[in-house]
């Protein structure tokens, strides 16, 4: 049985082998992943509804919300929860909470969502010499797209240790990103459109004032 188990490791092996993801360096040369990273980098406005899973190493079921996400160039990134009301803007300045009736509280640093928050920013703008800073990228093709992984071990434990963007075609469709022993966070992307123009008062609402 153990000789087995042996041979069928080895023939394995070379499988394995070719299933290793592909660094960042080789992605670059590549003609359709040079595609897709200009595809979600594009600089333009965009809407999109999601679902958020959030696991927590203390609790057993997931906490399960959705929400609409907004992003508008040079203003950040914007996530709305029709429940509560609540907006998240993400953006060069840090975090900001916004409640229903419009009273904004800054995110403290050292908050266990900061780090979390800022770096979903970072993909969801997607700049890749900036990740390429934070992260060790490398990617691969699936049957059903493609799959990005950002992997940084060293970096503060109240920082994403790895973050996982899976794609269909020239779109991101989830984000999960993890941190080592704590919260881990999932976001679904269920609908979305590209070159919105959305007016000045959804703006004003839903980012930060100047």
């Amino acid at each position: 049985m153990r000789r087995t188990l042996a041979l069928l490791l080895l023939w394995l092996l070379p499988v394995i082998a070719l299933a290793q993801p592909t660094p960042l360096s080789a992605l670059r040369d590549d003609p359709e992943w040079r595609e897709i990273f200009e595809a979600i980098s594009a600089d333009i406005s965009r809407y999109s509804k999601f679902k958020e899973i959030r696991r927590f190493s203390f609790t057993k079921h997931p906490v399960e919300l959705v929400g609409e996400m907004r992003r508008v160039p040079g203003k950040g990134v914007s996530l709305y929860y029709p429940k509560d009301g609540q907006i998240v803007i993400i953006d060069a300045r840090g975090v900001l909470l916004r409640d229903a009736r419009g009273h904004n509280r800054a995110m403290p640093k050292r908050s266990a969502s900061h780090g979390p928050l800022m770096s979903l920013e970072s993909v969801l703008q997607f700049d890749v010499e900036r990740l390429a800073l934070l992260f060790e990228l490398s990617g691969e093709r699936t049957d059903s797209g493609w799959t990005l992984y950002l992997s940084a071990p060293q970096r503060p434990s109240d920082e994403p240790a790895a973050i996982v963007v899976e794609g269909v075609e020239r779109r991101i469709a989830r984000i999960k990103i993890r941190r080592e022993g704590a919260e881990q966070l999932e976001i679904r992307i269920v609908e979305a459109r590209e070159n919105v123009n959305f007016p000045p008062d959804e703006i004003a609402r839903f980012f930060r004032h100047p």
